[in-house]
């Protein structure tokens, strides 16, 4: 576009440059003639004087015109580099005001359970196998075993074969020989939790042969105690062995 309108602008100086010349070659031509009369010819030397002049300035005017166009127009190598647009960085993300600190959890240690005291626990588990004794001699042996005895409970009574669960030790103690059983317990003794521990003693067990007399048995036995959640002990083992007459014992 550029080398365009450069190219226009030299034609019109050139045009003006050509009128220039031909107005002026004739008009001087003319006044020279001898043939030409006096007074023509000083007409005419005063006409070509005067368009020469005129001729002199609209040629300026036409130069200095197309140098005024020319001026405006640049060469692409002259252009100004535009500047690309500059990135303007975003600011940092500001932290919420509202943004309440939350403090870091502390650990947590655990509780030392309470200390135990171990002979009030062997003293509360002699009262528990004392009271299942006292309850064999008022609601019978059957009764008893079912109220004390743990769900799966194993009984393993002299000269019977071992009885697994509570249901089970009442059927077969409701079905043998009408009697009783009564022990008394010698020591007691449990675990450091106090939730496990033992009685032992030594027993009697009265019942009525076919004759109707009345027949005596002596036995020691061992029972293992489990205690529950609500805090009362459970016979989870029960055995018994035959013992002698306490007069003919050993001291």
């Amino acid at each position: 576009m550029a080398a365009r309108t450069q190219e226009n602008g030299r034609k019109k100086v050139r045009n003006a440059i050509k009128s220039f010349g031909r107005s002026g070659r004739f008009g001087m031509k003319a006044a020279a003639d001898s043939r030409t009369p006096k007074r023509c010819r000083d007409r005419l030397r005063a006409t070509s004087s005067a368009g020469f002049w005129s001729a002199a300035v609209r040629c300026r005017l036409v130069v200095l015109a197309s140098a005024f166009l020319l001026s405006a127009c640049t060469y692409p190598g002259t252009r100004p580099a535009v500047k690309p647009p500059e990135k303007i960085a975003s600011p940092p993300p500001q932290a919420s005001t509202n943004d309440v600190p939350v403090p870091k959890p502390q650990p947590v240690t655990a509780t030392p359970p309470p200390e135990l005291n171990l002979e009030a626990e062997r003293n509360s588990l002699l009262e528990a196998d004392l009271s299942f004794s006292r309850t064999g001699e008022e609601k019978g042996a059957a009764q008893a075993f079912y109220e004390f005895f743990w769900p799966d409970g194993v009984s393993l009574t002299a000269g019977e074969p071992p009885i697994r669960g509570r249901e089970a030790i009442k059927v077969h103690l409701s079905a043998g020989t009408p009697g009783f059983f009564r022990w008394q317990p010698s020591a007691a003794d449990v675990s450091q939790s106090a939730d496990v521990g033992y009685t032992w003693g030594t027993g009697i067990l009265q019942t009525k042969g076919p004759d109707d007399k009345l027949r005596i048995g002596y036995c020691k036995y061992v029972s293992v105690w489990k205690k529950q959640n609500s805090g009362r002990w459970k016979v989870v083992l029960f055995s018994t062995s035959p013992s002698p007459p306490p007069a003919e014992r050993r001291p």
